[in-house]
């Protein structure tokens, strides 16, 4: 809003003829953020260690070996997994990963701390983990 309609419209509340939400419509873009859990804090994944975070993100890769594939863990303060994102799912040699959804979705998550994890097939299958 320009200013002078703003000073208008804050001049005409304070003698009552508009209500706050009144003053306070505009063409702005709305910004809600939103997380959702049905899983109870006490059934979700801890990760104390590398390979505890190998087994949950090998269950959650598809199984295609023509992809690569980016995706995120989020945790809360007690390394409990919160959840996962698919960050970017790419084509047969690479993935472009944006660093702002990383950030949005650890922000939209509540997330105390992320795992990345890129995916390739080829290296993911043939590691030396267990």
């Amino acid at each position: 809003m320009p200013k002078k309609v703003c000073k208008a419209a804050a001049k005409k509340m304070q003698k009552n003829l508009f209500t706050q939400d009144q003053v306070c419509q505009s063409n702005l873009a709305e910004i809600e953020i939103k997380y959702s859990t049905r899983v109870k804090p006490s059934e979700m994944d801890k990760i104390v260690s590398s390979h505890e975070a190998y087994d949950i993100l090998k269950n959650i890769y598809p199984s295609l070996e023509h992809r690569e594939y980016f995706y995120m863990l989020c945790l809360n303060r007690n390394n409990k997994v919160l959840g996962y994102s698919l960050i970017s799912m790419g084509g047969l040699s690479s993935t472009v990963v944006d660093v702002r959804i990383i950030m949005q979705t650890a922000l939209k998550a509540n997330a105390c701390s992320i795992i990345l994890s890129h995916y390739v097939e080829s290296i993911f299958m043939h590691s030396n983990l267990p």
